[in-house]
């Protein structure tokens, strides 16, 4: 053991402890090795590895500081002596041969991390023997064999093997044949590393896909797989599963002659009623059948006059008519006498099977016909079960268009007509009869599948005859019984807000006369659950509110006053609020819930009367800023949108409440709440776009409270981001009056330019792909603001440290976004405006633009499928670079 290992050890651990003196020595010894000695990390880290007396979580957090260091890693692997390299990989190697599932987890990303360093240094030229021999080797442990599958799982997913490798072929055939060995002895492996067998085939099948390309060898797999089955325990089944349609997927052009096999599988897992949890995974595969099929359809209709060798089965349609009354069973045997409202932890069976049903009858006609009997048969049915599998079926039938790609166009128009027909004369009708159900689960899923019926066809949510069906209903069956009513349960006055508001959705665009007919009963209808006393239940609350939202964004013009009364309302409910100060502090969070909820419908009513709403601006503005001044996160953030809202309607005319909204921007900033302060520099950030001239004299407090922001270490990045994009945007509209900031804004920018975002490390491509664009928009704001400045010569050299943002974007593509794309267009295009004056300030720039990275990323952007504007906007750019 070398001299400095164990103190090493002692310091690893160190970090782990309760001890708050030793973890914080143990966290600063480590974070000196991260920051400062990166060569000595690596040897410690592999002396621990392949030490036999290191502790497990020694090593784990060894594979985790080699991981977290591997932007060093990957810079200066070069500069690594080939005896450092070896043993570097010897220690991730000894990884994937431990028990330990974490550790052999954290050993295959280590490699994937080593072979992209290693790859000009032949790492691809032993990698499949390396990981090949171990598989099925009696010399080696089971779990060493799981470590290998793992590793080759990582390396396939990161793109880092290729059939050109030196013994690709070998180690096909070793996979194939462990495969089989592995599956005939299942029971030889620990539960938890079969299942990680499984799911590392799953991914790398398709790189070995043609040593499976034959079906009789597939039917060898299959009946493998259908001896495995007989464990009784969902992970298993689950992964299985997930096996089962990697196979389908992989091998769909030629799985005709597999569906036998595979439906017995299936339809083995669809009666097992004593285990439902096994049920699931096997109507989940038949779900991903049918939306594969659906997209290969589309796919195929969408290019009908193009060639295109993509190859359509038909395989729901052909195994259809044989599942129907499985899933029916299954629908049947899982009925429920309880509904719950968005109950997200538990699987709701019948849902499930009817959704795969819903998805086969896009594809297939045969579904209809099949449930249109079942449905007219059991609705009547004294079975409250069979009245509920008949309500089922109704969802079953539903659907947006048929992609039946073996029918015409004719036909298609003829199905959706029989469809349509059906809801209208036969399903509406008695699905509302349903209502009156002596179950209360078969009277809330009546109007659940009215939603259905009205969400997912626009013409029956714009028939006059229909709408007013629905109305009456609503008069019958709430009016008279009082909505207010707790009695009537809160799920039940959710279900009405989704009825109206997905009529409201189909009717925003146009309006239809039926809509407009009875808007003002809907309307009011709403309001009266607003008003409810349990309205502060999140779910009922959420709904009410979006509804009542979406009902006034959809508004007729002749119905703005209808509009302004219900504001009057909200306005007058919320001083009563403001005067009750018993109730306010007695029942806080309640209150705040429902103060919350009045500031979105304020929101709602002020965005769709725009500058119609100015007469009301006062009575509006003195409500909003006393919400702002409540110490309530959820009511301020609102408040905020609200008021940035209010702003964008009034536009100069907001000017006489510039004072109270600069000193609430100030007041929020110092929140110390990431949500409150990102919106207010939002609601700035509008103020200064409708009235620039006017804020101007507010510039040194605004600035000044941004920039101190902007450098708050205690606030998370994303805030501090977010508040360096609010000062650009600021900055692009006051031009040439945000001179004496600019300077402070670029070294802001560039300081953000040295934050170390790597993008192996974890979760930090999505940081770079959000984090990025606004620091490519920074630089472009301060170059245009700069230009007939004399400090434009010094900004644009900072275009050399914007270089960092394009090699990240080279090295790691998927990091490419939209927004990313027109970013970083911009800033390219504005540099190449102006290269003349930036060669005589630096050849350097010139030759960047020059560069194959540059034009690389400008490349990808024109092959990326991004609107025709931004396709057009890079072969401008690209034309340009050629110029340069």
């Amino acid at each position: 053991m070398e001299p400095d290992l164990p103190d090493h050890l002692a310091k690893l651990i160190g970090t782990q402890s309760t001890d708050e003196k030793t973890r914080e020595e143990a966290s600063s010894y480590v974070s000196n090795l991260l920051a400062n000695d990166c060569p000595n990390l690596y040897r410690l880290s592999c002396s621990t590895i392949l030490s036999n007396e290191s502790p497990i979580q020694a090593v784990k957090l060894s594979y985790i500081l080699i991981w977290q260091s591997s932007f060093f890693l990957l810079h200066n692997w070069k500069g690594f002596l080939p005896d450092q390299r070896n043993r570097m990989k010897d220690a991730i190697l000894r990884g994937l041969f431990l028990p330990d599932q974490s550790i052999r987890d954290l050993a295959a990303h280590a490699l994937c991390l080593i072979g992209q360093c290693d790859i000009p240094f032949g790492f691809q030229n032993d990698i499949f023997q390396v990981l090949s021999t171990p598989i099925c080797n009696q010399q080696y442990q089971p779990c060493c064999t799981i470590g290998c599958f793992v590793a080759l799982k990582e390396l396939v997913l990161q793109n880092l093997l290729s059939p050109e490798y030196p013994n690709y072929f070998n180690s096909g055939q070793t996979i194939s044949h462990a495969y089989n060995f592995i599956m005939s002895n299942f029971t030889v492996f620990e539960v938890i590393d079969f299942i990680d067998f499984l799911k590392s085939f799953s991914v790398i099948l398709p790189f070995y896909k043609e040593f499976f390309h034959n079906a009789d060898t597939r039917n060898e797999m299959l009946n493998l797989m259908n001896n495995v089955f007989s464990t009784m325990q969902k992970p298993v089944h689950d992964a299985l599963y997930d096996l089962l349609i990697e196979i389908f997927y992989c091998f769909y052009d030629d799985i005709l002659n597999n569906m036998a096999n595979i439906f017995g599988i299936t339809s083995n897992s669809l009666v097992l009623f004593n285990n439902p949890d096994l049920i699931y995974p096997a109507i989940l595969f038949w779900h991903k059948v049918a939306k594969f099929e659906i997209q290969r359809v589309k796919f195929i209709q969408n290019r009908m006059n193009k060639k295109h060798n993509i190859i359509y089965l038909g395989v729901v349609e052909k195994s259809s008519p044989n599942l129907v009354n499985p899933f029916l069973a299954i629908i049947y045997k899982f009925t429920t006498e309880v509904i719950e409202e968005d109950n997200f932890n538990d699987i709701n069976l019948c849902e499930v099977a009817s959704d795969c049903l819903r998805k086969f009858s896009a594809l297939t006609s045969n579904v209809f016909d099949q449930l249109t009997p079942y449905f007219k048969e059991k609705i009547a049915s004294t079975d409250w079960k069979e009245r509920q599998s008949a309500l089922y079926a109704i969802w079953c039938m539903s659907k947006h268009q048929t992609h039946d790609i073996n029918i015409s166009r004719e036909e298609n128009v003829k199905i959706t007509f029989s469809l349509t027909n059906f809801y209208q004369t036969i399903a509406l009708t008695e699905v509302m009869k349903c209502f009156n159900d002596d179950h209360v689960a078969n009277k809330v899923l009546s109007l659940s599948i009215l939603e259905v019926i009205f969400r997912l066809s626009a013409e029956i949510s714009q028939n006059i005859h229909q709408i007013r069906s629905i109305k009456v209903f609503f008069n019958q069956a709430f009016y008279d019984q009082k909505v207010l009513r707790t009695d009537i349960p809160s799920i039940i006055a959710g279900k009405i807000c989704d009825i109206i508001r997905s009529i409201a959705k189909h009717n925003k665009k146009k309006q239809s006369e039926g809509f407009c007919t009875f808007y003002s009963d809907f309307v009011n209808l709403l309001f009266l659950v607003f008003h409810r006393n349990d309205i502060i239940d999140p779910i009922l609350g959420f709904k009410c509110t979006e509804t009542i939202c979406q009902l006034f964004s959809a508004a007729p013009d002749d119905m703005c006053g209808l509009l302004i009364e219900k504001l009057q309302e909200i306005l007058s409910f919320l001083q009563r609020i403001f005067d009750n100060k018993e109730q306010l502090f007695e029942n806080g969070s309640d209150v705040q819930q429902h103060i919350k909820q009045c500031c979105v419908i304020i929101f709602s009513v002020v965005k769709r009367m725009g500058p119609g709403i100015a007469p009301h601006c006062e009575s509006i503005m003195n409500c909003l800023l006393r919400c702002l001044t409540m110490k309530s996160i959820i009511i301020q953030e609102e408040a905020l949108i609200s008021l940035t809202a209010m702003i964008r309607s009034l536009q100069s005319s907001i000017q006489l409440y510039i004072p109270q909204i600069v000193e609430i921007f100030e007041l929020s900033q110092e929140s110390g709440i990431s949500e409150i302060i990102e919106s207010s520099a939002y609601t700035i950030t509008n103020l200064y776009k409708c009235v620039t001239s006017e804020m101007i004299i507010y510039n040194q407090r605004v600035f000044s409270r941004l920039f101190t922001q902007v450098q708050d270490q205690n606030l998370i990045l994303k805030t501090r981001i977010s508040l360096l994009f609010a000062i650009g945007n600021i900055i692009s509209f006051l031009g040439i009056s945000s001179e004496p900031f600019l300077t402070p804004f670029a070294i802001q920018l560039s300081h953000y330019l040295s934050i170390p975002i790597n993008p192996l490390y974890s979760g930090d491509i999505e940081n770079c792909s959000n984090t990025y664009p606004i620091l490519l928009d920074g630089f472009y704001i301060l170059f245009e603001v700069s230009q007939n400045l004399p400090f434009f010569v010094e900004y644009i050299k900072n275009f050399k440290e914007v270089m960092k943002i394009f090699d990240n974007i080279s090295k790691y593509p998927q990091m490419m976004t939209q927004n990313m794309a027109i970013s970083s267009l911009k800033l390219i295009h504005i540099i190449l405006s102006n290269i003349e004056i930036i060669c005589s300030i630096s050849q350097r720039i010139r030759a960047l633009m020059h560069g194959r990275k540059i034009k690389g990323i400008v490349q990808l952007i024109m092959k990326s499928n991004y609107e025709n504007e931004i396709n057009e906007f890079a072969h401008d750019v690209f034309d340009m670079l050629n110029r340069c």
